[in-house]
């Protein structure tokens, strides 16, 4: 129906207007029409502003339904739809066999060729040996089938195929087979060649190669892992067969490994060294020490030479580079010791013919300097595998020194203080200096011997300390039957600790002196002695000092000296000893955690500061 409006008058209550009751129902009239449109006559079904009016027309963002009360997309359609316009979208789905009245017209397919445009068509005709599939969810699929020229692509480039390829053969199996012959002017490249190659290779060869090679020619390089042949020879210097390798000149490795023998092989040949001078590098033995010239031994830079006893060697130096280069051997590297014997020289270094020779014999030296008779370090060493002992340098041996026969020791020096030996010297006789005769009656020393041991013949009484007694009381002491020689240590007792007030320092009492001395004694005799009390420490001020232990024998007294409490410079020494130790002046150091010497360790050490930690007594340690 039409909208009904409501007749208000041209005054109020002139009596022409629409009375109360006919507007209502013109109202509720207006309003039943809208319910009806847009509801079911009681609520309404439309939401206010799912259709919007504008110039371009009517939208909205929601589903829209033709022919159904439950759009599933923002279009529904139930039922046929007719359009006189073009129908256009992003993508349609389906296979299409139920559109009708489609005519390709030059708008259809777009055809390309390598993604070169070719055109528009609206049917596309596939040609032999392509098989087109049915269409199945609107896919179809082409398929090239047989050998004919649609296997290759033709581009800018030449022409390929992703298919395998016979030549000479219907049934390729790989990607190139060729059953015949083939000939290449050009280079052939591959990641990897299977099977015999014969002819010429020219170029590099890399990675494994399985198989026989024969007939190899020519000079390549080749590298390689392990060789397998019967024999082999290289150049004129190298040949390799079932006795070994034979080099003839200088085979240079970084290392021999898993070798079971080095064998020098016996001959009277002398083996000859050519010798020429170079600056120095850095690979020199002596860069930067000495002349800044070098030798090249068979063109090594100064090598380290191993000779064998009994061959002969010649070092030749007629190249003009040797001039005023002679070589001579030295014991020492700085030339102090010229070594000549069974060593020649013929001719001036840098003429023709000259040459330095040295015969190795079972008493040539060790070790020899091959250097510069003008110039320093411009060689290295050799060794010669002897056992004869000639140094200037100190011999060191860490389990003693056994002497067959009568030696002569040039470098030991005997006097009034005594010989000091480390370890055990045994031999026959020995007459060292005038000072000391030994031989099977016994050992005659003028001086004093001091030694970590002692072993004499039998049937003197003494054979070895096997007691330590300890004495830190009582005043005499018996010497036991079948003892005639002991070691007295006599330390005295340590020092009290203090604390120094005004400067807020602890004080650490010293350690006792300790005085040692050997005796020879008569079993049964006394000897007396006294041990020396332990400083006492306090905490104000200073301690008091160790007191000092004596022991007396045959009128023969040493004093070990008690510890000092306060600081001293030097420190007490024991006094009357055929060794006489310091002991220890007071210090800010704590002194008590230091042994004095191990036999008393415990005994004669400092108090701790402000008198914490007490000093100990002094001791008497005996050994026979």
């Amino acid at each position: 129906m039409a909208k009904l409006g409501i007749s208000t008058g041209t005054v109020p209550n002139d009596g022409t207007g629409d009375t109360l009751l006919s507007g209502a129902i013109k109202v509720n009239s207006n309003f039943n029409e809208i319910y009806n449109y847009f509801g079911d006559g009681t609520n309404i079904g439309f939401t206010s502003g799912k259709w919007v009016t504008t110039a371009a027309g009517i939208h909205t963002l929601s589903n829209v339904g033709i022919g159904t009360t439950n759009p599933t997309s923002r279009l529904t359609v139930t039922g046929d739809g007719i359009f006189t316009g073009v129908v256009t979208a992003t993508s349609f789905l389906g296979d299409g066999s139920a559109l009708t009245g489609v005519v390709g017209s030059g708008s259809g397919v777009v055809v390309k060729d390598s993604g070169t445009n070719v055109g528009t068509a609206g049917t596309i005709d596939f040609g032999d040996n392509l098989t087109v599939s049915a269409i199945s969810a609107g896919i179809v699929t082409v398929t090239a089938i047989g050998s004919g020229s649609s296997q290759f692509v033709t581009t800018a480039a030449g022409i390929h195929t992703l298919s395998n390829v016979g030549i000479g053969t219907t049934n390729p199996t790989s990607r190139l087979t060729v059953t015949g012959d083939g000939t290449f002017t050009g280079v052939v490249t591959a990641s990897g060649f299977v099977g015999p190659v014969t002819g010429n290779v020219t170029g590099n060869v890399t990675g494994n190669v399985t198989g026989n090679a024969t007939g190899l020619s020519g000079t390549p390089n080749i590298t390689i892992g392990t060789i397998t042949a019967t024999s082999a020879t290289v150049g004129s210097a190298v040949t390799i067969n079932s006795s070994g390798v034979s080099v003839t000149g200088v085979a240079t490795a970084r290392q021999f490994s898993d070798y079971r023998a080095l064998v020098g092989a016996a001959s009277s040949a002398t083996e000859t060294f050519v010798v020429t001078v170079v600056t120095k590098t850095t690979n020199h033995r002596y860069f930067g020490t000495g002349s800044a010239s070098g030798y090249l031994i068979d063109g090594r830079e100064s090598p380290f030479i191993t000779l064998l006893p009994g061959k002969t060697y010649r070092f030749d130096q007629s190249h003009t580079s040797n001039a005023t280069h002679q070589i001579r051997f030295y014991l020492e590297a700085d030339k102090t010791t010229q070594y000549t014997t069974n060593v020649t020289f013929n001719g001036t270094a840098g003429s023709a013919g000259a040459y330095t020779e040295i015969i190795v014999t079972d008493i040539t030296p060790i070790v020899l300097h091959y250097q510069c008779v003008n110039h320093g370090y411009m060689g290295n060493s050799v060794q010669t595998n002897s056992n004869f002992i000639n140094t200037p340098y100190s011999i060191n041996t860490l389990g003693g020194l056994s002497v067959s026969g009568v030696s002569t020791f040039a470098g030991i020096t005997v006097n009034a203080t005594g010989v000091n030996v480390t370890g055990i010297i045994t031999a026959s006789s020995a007459i060292v200096g005038s000072g000391i005769t030994v031989n099977a009656t016994g050992i005659n020393v003028t001086g004093i011997i001091t030694a970590s041991n002692f072993k004499l013949s039998s049937g003197t009484g003494y054979v070895g300390f096997s007691t330590f007694e300890t004495l830190t009381s009582g005043a005499s002491w018996t010497v036991p039957q079948g003892v005639y020689l002991i070691k007295v240590y006599a330390t005295g007792a340590g020092g009290g600790g203090g604390y120094i007030t005004v400067s807020g320092n602890y004080v650490f009492g010293g350690h006792g002196a300790t005085a040692i001395s050997y005796y020879n004694v008569t079993p049964g005799a006394s000897a007396t002695y006294s041990i020396g009390s332990a400083g006492i420490g306090t905490n104000n001020g200073y301690g008091t000092a160790g007191g000092n232990t004596t022991f007396t024998y045959n009128s023969t007294t040493i004093t070990g000296v008690g510890g000092t409490s306060i600081f001293t410079n030097p420190p007490p020494i024991a006094t009357g000893g055929q060794i006489n130790l310091y002991g220890g002046s007071a210090s800010q150091s704590n002194w008590s955690t230091q042994p004095v010497t191990s036999p008393i360790t415990g005994y004669g050490l400092g108090g701790g500061g402000a008198g914490v930690g007490s000093a100990t007594t002094g001791a008497i340690i005996l050994e026979y």
